[in-house]
């Protein structure tokens, strides 16, 4: 019962906060072109605020490649120990056998 309740609790906050990104770029794009005032104007600091969270939540591509790099590394090194270390398993040696 308590693991449904955190699955849940952790569904609603996910879906609340892809709700307030998916509200942001709305914003964002509705009062891209307001008649500004250039002086303290407010419309401009909430576009300003909310283009700041895209860029600090977005990863960047460096980090994209250097995970996927490390990703792909380590999938390649555990299938050459796998292919060296030679592991069987009863399926490898029931085809074998059967040959």
């Amino acid at each position: 019962m308590i693991h449904k309740r955190q699955r849940f609790i952790a569904l609603i906050t996910a879906l609340a906060m892809a709700a307030a990104m998916a509200f942001s770029v709305v914003f964002v794009v509705h009062s891209a072109e307001h008649e500004c005032k250039k002086i303290d104007c407010q419309l401009c600091a909430a576009v300003h605020v909310c283009l700041e969270r895209f860029q600090d939540t977005a990863p960047k591509p460096t980090q994209l490649g250097a995970v996927s790099l490390t990703v792909f590394a380590v999938i390649a090194l555990l299938g050459a120990v796998r292919e060296a270390a030679g592991l069987k398993t009863l399926i490898t040696l029931k085809i074998k056998l059967s040959n």
